[in-house]
C-alpha cells in the first residue's frame, strides 16, 4: 500500500501519483487490454467437443452381427418360399455395420477383412440382452459411431447381412413397417406417428428414410452386403442423429424383431475417444466369415467376451465369464444355432458326424495346434436339435442344437472348438474362421470350505505369543510364525472360495495348505501359566512396611495425610484383585508388582517426622534481662522493641534535608 505526502497544502497518494509520461503509458496499456477483451467478447473460439466412452461406463468395442431369432411358422405375414412351409424355414437374421469398419468387425466386399481400430462401440447401458435368442418382440441394440460424419458430403454406410430364405428380397418398408431410417432420437416409440393398429407412418422424428439407392452384393443365398448413401446436405451440421435398422426390416424370407441403432454426429469438430481393453469386447451374437455362422444361445450371450487380438490369427476366441454348471445328469450343456447357406440340411445326424470339426480340448488348440481333443461330436458330445414345442425328430437346426458334454472334470478349463471347416451336413457350409469358446466347470469346494472353517475356529480359540507372558493364565497359544502360516492358508482359501472361476487344482492345493497349517498349529500349542506367587510376596512385603509406618503415626512420632493412606490401600487392593481373578497374564502380574512398589514409594515420601512440643515461658520476666551474647559488643544493634534507635534515625534524616535546602538557596542568591 502507498502512503500519503503533504504537497502544497494537498493530501496526495505517494504510490499513485504519476508523472505525465507515466500517465501516457498507463493509458496505452489500458487501451490495449480493452481491445483484447473486446475481441474476445465478440469472437467465437473454435474448439473440439470431446466425449469419452469407457468399458468401465458400459461401452464395448462393436464386433457386429446383432441379431434376432425368427421362425417362419410364427410369422403369418411372410411365406417361406419354395419348401419353406415344409421345412419350417427359420433363422437368425443378423446385421453387421461394416462401413465405417470397426476393430473386430468382419465384412464381405470381395475379400474378408477386419478393422484395425475401435471406431464403433456398443452402448450396453441401453442395449437390452434380456430377450436375446428368444422370439420377444422387439429387443434393442444401441451402438455409437465415434467418427463424425460430414453432412456437407455424401455419407455412405455399408452392412453385411445374413438370414434364411434366399437373396435379399427387400429392405424397404411395406405394410409391416421396418426399413432403414435416420432419426433425431434413439427412442423407437417416437418413430411411428400412426396410432392406427397395423398402420405405419413416420413421425417428425424421422428425418430421412432410405427408399432407393440401395446396392447389394451377395456372397451366397443367405449372406451378402448392401450399401446406401445419404445425399450431401440432407442432414444438418453439428447435430446428433441415429441410423436405425428398424423392427420388421426384411432380408430374404425373414425380418427383424429387433431395433438396431447407431448414434453418430455431424459436428466435424467433435472428438470421441474410447478407453478400454483393446483386446476385449462383448460377444457379437453370431460369428463366422464364410457361408456358415454360429451363435451361442446358452450360456447367455451377455456372459461371453471376445479376444480381439486373436482375430488376425484366424480364430474367434471367446470366453464364458461364469462357470458352466452341470445338469442333473452330470452333463455340461451348450446351445448354439447355425445360419448360412444350406442350413435347412443341418440336421442332428450331420452335427453328430462332425467328430473332426466339433471338439473339446483341455488346452487351447490355437496356441497348441498339436493338442489332442478330449471329447468330440459323436464321441463324448451328443448333439440334439432344440425345438420350443419339444419336437426334435428330423428338425433342422434353426432353433438351436443342444451340445451335451460328458465326463468333464470339475474346476477345469476347457475349449469348445468349431473348426474352420466345420460342416454339419451341406457342402456349401464353410466357417471361414474357427470359433473357440473357453469355459470353466465349477470346482468342488466342499472339502476346502470344511477344512477352512475348522482352522478358523481353531485359531479363534488360541492366543498368539512367543513366551506366553502376554497371554491370560491357562490360555492356549501358538507362536507368531505358526499363526502367520495359518492366516495365510485361510486367506488363500477364502479367496478361492469367493472365486467362481477357481480351478480344482488350486482348490486341492489350498486344501493341502490348510491341512498342513492345521497340523503345524496343533503341534505348536502351549498353555500360558502365570506365576502369582511373586505378586503375593510383594503384597505381603508392602503391607508390612505400611503397617510399621502407620504404627509410628499412631504413636505421634510421624505424620501422614489421610489421602496418602487411602492411596496406598487402593494400590494393595488392586494388586490383590489381579491374584483373585486368576486369569491375568504374567505381564499383568509383573506390572502389578511395579505399580505396587511405586505406590509404596509415594506413601513413604509423604510420611514426615512430627515436630517436638515447646514448654510454656513467662515473657514479662525475661523482657529486661540483657542478652549475654551481646554484652561487650558495642556494635550490636539495639533490639527491635527499643524506640531510641528509630528516633535518632529520624533526627539525622531531618538534618540532612535541611542542609540540602540551605545549599540550594545559597546558590540561587549568588546567581
Amino acid at each position: 500500500m502507498g502512503g500519503f505526502i503533504l504537497e502544497r497544502g494537498k493530501m496526495v497518494n505517494s504510490t499513485f501519483a504519476l508523472k505525465p509520461k507515466s500517465k501516457v503509458v498507463l493509458a496505452a496499456i489500458v487501451a490495449l487490454l480493452l481491445s483484447v477483451v473486446t475481441v474476445a467478447a465478440f469472437s467465437v473460439p473454435s474448439y473440439a467437443l470431446e466425449e469419452t466412452y469407457s468399458q468401465d461406463n458400459g461401452y464395448e468395442p462393436y464386433i457386429g452381427w446383432q441379431d434376432t431369432k425368427w421362425h417362419q411358422n410364427k410369422d403369418n405375414d411372410y411365406t417361406g418360399g419354395t419348401g419353406g412351409a415344409a421345412t419350417g424355414r427359420a433363422g437368425h437374421p443378423s446385421f453387421s455395420l461394416t462401413m465405417p469398419l470397426s476393430k473386430g468387425v468382419t465384412a464381405y466386399n470381395g475379400d474378408l477383412y477386419t478393422g484395425d481400430a475401435v471406431t464403433v462401440v456398443t452402448d450396453n447401458n441401453k442395449t437390452n440382452y434380456d430377450t436375446a435368442c428368444t422370439f420377444a418382440d422387439p429387443y434393442y441394440y444401441k451402438n455409437v459411431i465415434l467418427e463424425p460424419q460430414d453432412a456437407t458430403q455424401d455419407i455412405t454406410f455399408q452392412f453385411s447381412a445374413v438370414a434364411a430364405g434366399g437373396r435379399m428380397a427387400g429392405l424397404l418398408p411395406d405394410e409391416h413397417g421396418g426399413g432403414i431410417i435416420i432419426t433425431s432420437t434413439d427412442d423407437p416409440d417416437s418413430w411411428n406417428a400412426s396410432t392406427e393398429e397395423g398402420k405405419f407412418e413416420d413421425s417428425d422424428k424421422v428425418v430421412y428414410r432410405v427408399v432407393d439407392g440401395v446396392s447389394s452384393g451377395c456372397r451366397s443365398p443367405w449372406w451378402g452386403n448392401f450399401t446406401f448413401t445419404i445425399p450431401a446436405n440432407t442432414l444438418q451440421p453439428n447435430q446428433t442423429y441415429y441410423l436405425a435398422l428398424t423392427k420388421n426390416t426384411k432380408w430374404g424370407h425373414t425380418h427383424l424383431h429387433a431395433n438396431i441403432v447407431f448414434e453418430f454426429t455431424t459436428d466435424m469438430n467433435a472428438k470421441a475417444t474410447w478407453i478400454g481393453d483393446e483386446t476385449k469386447a462383448g460377444y457379437g451374437k453370431e460369428q463366422g466369415t464364410g457361408d456358415l455362422k454360429v451363435g451361442v444361445e446358452i450360456p447367455h450371450p451377455s456372459k461371453l467376451t471376445v479376444d480381439l487380438s486373436m482375430l488376425n490369427q484366424g480364430v474367434y476366441m471367446n470366453k464364458v465369464t461364469e462357470p458352466v454348471s452341470y445338469d442333473e445328469n452330470g452333463l455340461v450343456q451348450f446351445r448354439v444355432h447355425a445360419d448360412g447357406s444350406g442350413s435347412n440340411h443341418q440336421n442332428v445326424d450331420g452335427w453328430n458326424s462332425c467328430v473332426n470339426t466339433l471338439q473339446v480340448y483341455e488346452e487351447n488348440p490355437i496356441i497348441n495346434p498339436s493338442a489332442s481333443y478330449y471329447i468330440a461330436a459323436g464321441d463324448g458330445i451328443t448333439c440334439t436339435s432344440y425345438d420350443e414345442n419339444g419336437d426334435t425328430n428330423g428338425k433342422p437346426t434353426y432353433h438351436g442344437v443342444n451340445l451335451a458334454m460328458k465326463n468333464l472334470k470339475p474346476g477345469t478349463t476347457y475349449y469348445l472348438m468349431f473348426k474352420q471347416n466345420f460342416n454339419p451336413g451341406n457342402a456349401q457350409n464353410d466357417m471361414g474362421k474357427s470359433i473357440v469358446i473357453e469355459f470353466n466347470t465349477p470346482a468342488n469346494t466342499d472339502t476346502l470350505q470344511t477344512a477352512c472353517d475348522s482352522l478358523v475356529d481353531l485359531m479363534n480359540s488360541l492366543g498368539v505369543s512367543e513366551d506366553g507372558k502376554d497371554i491370560s493364565n491357562a490360555t492356549d497359544y501358538v507362536n507368531a510364525n505358526v499363526a502367520e502360516q495359518a492366516q495365510t492358508a485361510i486367506a488363500n482359501a477364502e479367496a478361492l472360495l469367493n472365486d467362481p472361476m477357481a480351478l480344482q487344482a488350486d482348490i486341492d492345493a489350498a486344501v493341502a495348505a490348510i491341512q498342513e497349517a492345521n497340523d503345524a498349529v496343533n503341534a505348536a500349542i502351549k498353555t500360558a501359566a502365570t506365576n502369582f506367587n511373586s505378586l503375593a510376596d510383594e503384597i505381603a512385603k508392602v503391607q508390612a512396611e505400611v503397617n510399621a509406618l502407620l504404627k509410628d503415626v499412631e504413636s505421634g512420632t510421624k505424620e501422614v495425610s489421610e489421602e496418602n493412606i487411602v492411596a496406598v490401600n487402593e494400590a494393595l487392593a488392586a494388586a490383590q484383585s489381579v491374584i483373585d481373578g486368576d486369569v491375568a497374564s504374567q505381564n499383568d502380574v509383573d506390572k502389578a508388582i511395579v505399580d505396587l512398589q511405586a505406590a509404596l514409594k509415594i506413601f513413604k515420601n509423604n510420611v514426615t517426622v512430627s515436630a517436638p512440643v515447646k514448654p510454656d515461658t513467662d515473657a514479662d520476666a525475661d523482657k529486661n534481662i540483657p542478652n549475654d551474647k551481646n554484652q561487650g559488643n558495642s556494635n550490636v544493634m539495639p533490639q527491635t522493641n527499643d524506640n531510641s534507635f528509630a528516633i535518632v534515625s529520624v533526627v539525622v534524616l531531618i538534618a540532612i534535608a535541611s542542609a540540602v535546602c540551605a545549599f540550594v538557596a545559597y546558590r540561587r542568591i549568588r546567581a
